[in-house]
């Protein structure tokens, strides 16, 4: 008896242990998910391309670096790369060997015409595009569902615009009596040139010059002699980073000196700005969406880990996309899953405060239906001493507005 009791022992610890094994060897390994980013890292939108792609490598390796996702729990990011030139057709060509590579979400474009041609592909393919930075209103407005965009358009932007224009000149005395607006032909700057036809006149600006330039305008003379034939005071801009560099060189060579001149978005916000103007950058407004000296629990961690990895400084371009990133991760967590679908409506019930995770830009995320951001706030920003400094709404103001400007010669 002893003897084959022993021996049933033995057959019942020799099976615990191979089902120990079998379950073992059954258990899922680490969940991937895959991630595309669609950018320009070269061509006109590069400037914005290569900071974007600097963000998105830093969060995704620390999440990975940290042992991935906490739900699903230990979820690696695979992530990978495709310069869309600066062309949309790139762009679109682009998405679709992303979605066939098994992306669950597009992160993009940098450029509105390029978002607009990748997010079509998203939408067909039944995958996400997490739009950054773009401000072009129809990319939100073409009833996509898998589309979301963390950031301002330029229907939020031109409002905004207005509102500064009308505190900053109720507060100061200082009023422009004829306005000029120039844009460039592409889909963002089109769409902010008819906001502002429409509504500056309303809001009681005199405008007397609206128009927009090819992007392939390399000398801006012309045009400003003509904004100083007619005494434009005040000129508002959307240009890529190349285009703004040279029209403030034209302006200074022509000694066009209006109260102020203000880029929304577009190349003003870009570090490049300053690096190639230096000093003449100076007393330039940009209105936007975020500014280096705002006070939030995270930006200086994050600041601080972008310099040190890239040698370069935080910008609006990469805070945008570290706000993207928050809102994906935290939807990703929160379904505990790396279904499109249950990503999709988690997005869409998203509430973040500026602070949480890696969100650096008040008030934080909230989306409407048609996946538009309606909570975060636009920012006005002036160069002052090659640094941004946030001058509106007053309540995230780092610095005193210079308004109006100082003449070239008396700078």
């Amino acid at each position: 008896m002893g003897r084959t009791f022993r021996i049933a022992l033995l057959g019942a610890a020799v099976g615990a242990i191979a089902l120990v094994l079998a379950a073992r060897s059954s258990a899922p390994a680490a969940t991937e998910l895959k991630i595309g980013i669609n950018v320009g890292l070269t061509g006109g939108a590069s400037p914005w391309g290569k900071h974007a792609w600097n963000t998105y490598q830093l969060l995704f390796d620390e999440i990975n670096n940290a042992g991935g996702l906490s739900c699903p729990k230990g979820t690696k990011i695979t992530y990978r790369v495709a310069d869309h030139q600066s062309k949309p057709d790139i762009s679109q060509a682009n998405a679709e060997r992303l979605a066939d590579w098994g992306a669950v979400a597009i992160f993009g474009a940098n450029q509105s015409d390029s978002a607009l041609t990748a997010q079509a592909v998203a939408e067909r393919r039944h995958i996400l595009f997490i739009d950054t930075t773009d401000s072009d209103p129809m990319i939100t407005e073409r009833g996509f569902k898998y589309t979301f965009r963390a950031n301002p358009n330029n229907n939020q932007l031109g409002s905004a615009s207005i509102e500064f224009l009308k505190d900053v000149q109720q507060r100061t005395g200082v009023q422009a009596k004829a306005v000029a607006v120039m844009t460039a032909q592409t889909a963002a700057g089109e769409a902010a040139r008819k906001i502002w036809a429409d509504t500056l006149p309303k809001a009681g600006f005199n405008v007397v010059d609206n128009q927009s330039y090819p992007l392939t305008t390399t000398d801006f003379t012309s045009i400003i002699q003509r904004f100083k034939s007619r005494n434009v005071d005040l000129l508002l801009l959307v240009s890529n980073p190349n285009d703004a560099i040279l029209i403030n060189r034209a302006m200074k060579q022509q000694d066009f000196n209006p109260i102020a001149f203000i880029g929304v978005v577009g190349g003003y916000y870009t570090s490049d700005y300053i690096q190639q103007l230096g000093k003449d950058a100076d007393y330039t407004i940009v209105m936007n969406w975020f500014s280096p000296d705002l006070t939030l629990p995270n930006l200086k961690p994050l600041a601080d880990k972008y310099k040190q990895r890239f040698n370069t400084d935080l910008d609006t371009t990469d805070a945008t996309v570290a706000n993207g990133v928050s809102v994906f991760v935290d939807a990703v967590e929160r379904a505990c899953s790396t279904d499109v679908e249950r990503i999709r409506q988690a997005i869409q019930q998203t509430d973040m405060n500026a602070g949480q995770r890696w969100y650096v830009v008040p008030d934080g995320a909230k989306f409407d239906r048609n996946g538009q951001n309606i909570k975060q706030k636009v920012i006005g920003i002036q160069i002052r001493n090659g640094q941004f400094v946030g001058v509106w709404p007053v309540e995230y103001a780092a610095g005193k507005l210079v308004w109006p400007i100082p003449a070239w010669r008396d700078r």
